[in-house]
């Protein structure tokens, strides 16, 4: 699920840069893109999105290395799972998975 959202996604960043890149306004195209991909994940994420966005955007403009991107991303994907893993919330829905698993065990 993680490798087709990031696929997704990469693959629309870098149609986007391609396009605005042809135009010969790459930066500008950076900024729309990032402005656009945050809007479609919501008004919650906008922000740390957009600036995702900004910093892959530049770094493929910087490099011109997909490679260098997917890196990033991926990083990024894995430090953000490992904060929520750690988080109280992540406990949380364990608890609350266990108790809906036990209801299921009970008597009928």
């Amino acid at each position: 699920v993680l490798l087709v959202g990031s696929a997704t996604g990469l693959s629309f960043i870098v149609s986007m840069l391609v396009m605005t890149h042809a135009l010969e306004k790459a930066r500008v195209g950076v900024v729309l893109t990032s402005l656009v991909f945050a809007v479609i994940h919501g008004w919650v994420a906008f922000l740390p999105v957009f600036c995702l966005s900004l910093l892959l955007g530049g770094l493929y403009l910087r490099t011109r290395s997909l490679i260098a991107v997917a890196a990033v991303h991926s990083l990024h994907n894995g430090v953000v799972l490992t904060l929520f893993l750690s988080s109280n919330e992540w406990r949380e829905l364990q608890e609350l998975r266990g108790s809906f698993e036990a209801n299921l065990d009970g008597p009928m």
